[in-house]
This record gives structure tokens, sequence and C-alpha cells, in this order.
């Protein structure tokens, strides 16, 4: 019994680490209900590989530090499920905010009709996509020195306060 229930808890960790792959590749909740669902699975099987030892009069306190990494995997993936969230997608979370901000910023600069300053702001969204693929940091300077030229053109060219001051508002 105690060898049935060993794996199966070696077997509900594999599946929790599937669960939390599919769900950092798919963004679909249903990972999130099913990573739960596991992880109750396997601290049943612990309970039971507890009861077992303790029937026999063995220490299980090793059997408990499975239970505490359990705990302590489920806290890292609701973690990972938060900052995911909080990134959002095209309309919802930090994407979803950055991609309005982007929006409102090339009507603006269309409105100017200014060639230089719509250059800039492609480079900036350029910039911004690289960094949204790659992850990279490098591309975080790269558009704050964007950001900087915008600032630039618009005090070299004399661009309206009307339109410079809801651009510079949308870089920040």
């Amino acid at each position: 019994v105690l060898d049935e229930n060993a794996m199966e808890i070696k077997i509900s960790l594999l599946t929790a680490r599937r669960h939390e792959k599919d769900f950092i590749a798919r963004k679909d909740p249903k990972y999130i209900k099913r990573m739960d669902d596991t992880l109750a699975e396997l601290n049943g099987y612990v309970e039971n590989i507890s009861a077992k030892a303790k029937q026999a009069h063995i220490d299980s306190s090793e059997v408990q530090a499975i239970t505490a990494s359990a705990n302590l995997y489920k806290n890292a993936f609701a973690n990972i499920v938060e900052q995911l969230s909080a990134q959002g997608d095209k309309d919802t979370g930090i994407r979803g905010a950055m991609r309005k901000y982007a929006h409102n910023m090339e009507t603006i600069i269309k409105e100017t009709g200014h060639a230089e300053l719509m250059v800039q702001y492609l480079l900036l969204r350029r910039h911004e996509k690289d960094f949204v693929l790659r992850e990279d940091q490098k591309y975080i300077g790269k558009a704050n020195k964007i950001s900087d030229n915008i600032k630039s053109v618009i005090a070299e060219f004399y661009i309206d306060e009307k339109y410079a001051d809801p651009i510079v508002e949308n870089t920040q």
C-alpha cells in the first residue's frame, strides 16, 4: 500500500508539472483548477502514507516534508498565475494598458502630421514588441532612448502643446 501511494505521489507531481507548463503556455484558467485538484490528490496520498507510518510506529517527518514542499510549490504556482494574469492580453492587464496608450499616442501623432514623430513612435513600438517577444531588458533601454528622442523632436520642432502634452504623457 505504501509503494502504491508513493507511486501515486510521483504521478501526481508529474501531472502537476504538466498543468503548470500547460498554464504557462496557454494561459487557460482550467489548468489552475486542474493543478489544485492534482495537489489535493497528492496531499491525500501523503496523508495515507503518514497514517500508515504512524500505525507502524515509523517516523513520518520525511513524509510531512512532502506536504510542506507541495504547499511551497502551490504558492509558487499561484505567484506565476498572479504575474501572468497581471500581464494580461491585448485587451486586459498591463499589455492592454500599453496597447491603449500606444493607440492614443498614434492618433495624436497622426493629427500632428509630423513624419519624424511617427518614425520615433514606430521605433518605440518596435522595441516594445521586441521586449514582449524576447523579454530582454536591453529593449527597455532602447525604448527609453526613443522616448527621450520623441521629447527632443517635440521641443525641436515646437509641436503644439495640445499634441505635445498627451504624447509625452503616453510615453511615461
